[in-house]
């Protein structure tokens, strides 16, 4: 298993969803939430192209800037709730950088 699909089966796991459900267009708050972080760890560790993680979360892909939106979004939120703070903690990669210690919103030019 690659890191990516570790890092899905975990997501899915913590937030209680499927894949197919982060790759749809649900709106529903765990399945967003899980898809935002999923985006998030790919951009902020698998270091992909906005472009990329738009095709990578869904069928039919997202534009960019949607892209951007989640990724701002989930940060703000691991900021504030304690619950997917430490969901974040948990994924493979975390411990690689130090995500208290970043002062900056991640470049996200594509």
């Amino acid at each position: 298993m690659n890191n990516k699909q570790e890092v899905l089966e975990n997501i899915c796991n913590q937030f209680g969803v499927t894949y197919q459900q982060i790759m749809s267009n649900s709106r529903r708050r765990d399945t967003v939430n899980a898809r935002q972080m999923y985006a998030y760890w790919l951009r902020q560790f698998a270091k992909m192209t906005l472009t990329d993680i738009a095709k990578e979360i869904r069928e039919v892909p997202l534009d960019h800037t949607t892209v951007i939106h989640s990724i701002s979004k989930i940060k703000d939120l691991i900021d504030t709730e304690t619950n997917l703070k430490s969901i974040w903690d948990s994924l493979p990669g975390y411990n690689m950088h130090s995500f208290t210690s970043l002062k900056y919103k991640p470049c996200l030019k594509n």
